[in-house]
């Protein structure tokens, strides 16, 4: 029995030995692929601290401007202020639009559609704000100003158009 006993402590002592001797290859791989983690995590930190998972100057532009056209709709729209031409007007948003490089173009059109969204909401509310009887008068009205704005588009475009012509008459001069 003694036998017996002192192989099965030989054999359990090898097999920790045996044990022991692969334990390091698999710590091994656990370090690395810690140390490979950590490596990431410090990279993306050092990558975000440089400025380059930051938004674009140029987005932050368009995003600033949108936010200003986007509080004065919201204004309109509660009827802190009357609704006018002035919530068409999308100048400041559209010049700091066409200083965004390409790259960031899609970053700022999603901006620019939070203004289109918060105009909608802001003539719709201020039509409703007005009183019933009073809403087919600033229909008409608003109506009107929306045909002022495309018939110069419309002079514009058949300007171009004409410019073009004249162009293409020169060319074969």
């Amino acid at each position: 029995m003694a036998a017996t006993v002192s192989a099965r402590r030989q054999a359990l002592a090898e097999f920790a030995r045996s044990r022991r001797g692969e334990a390091p290859t698999g710590g091994l791989i656990r370090q690395l692929a810690m140390g490979v983690v950590i490596l990431g995590l410090v990279s993306l930190v050092v990558m975000w601290l440089l400025g380059f998972l930051s938004t674009p100057k140029e987005v932050l532009a368009v995003r600033a401007a949108v936010d200003t056209q986007v509080a004065e709709l919201e204004r309109m729209a509660s009827g802190e202020v009357p609704y006018g031409e002035a919530a068409g007007s999308f100048g400041t948003v559209m010049e700091s639009m066409r200083q965004v490089p390409d790259p960031y173009r899609e970053q700022a059109r999603r901006e620019m559609g939070l203004l289109f969204e918060a105009r909608e909401v802001a003539e719709v509310n201020s039509f409703f704000a007005v009183l019933p009887a009073a809403r087919a008068a600033e229909m008409d009205r608003r109506i009107k100003a929306e045909e002022e704005i495309w018939n110069k588009v419309v002079d514009e475009i058949f300007e171009i158009d004409n410019l073009v012509k004249r162009e293409k008459e020169l060319r074969h001069l």
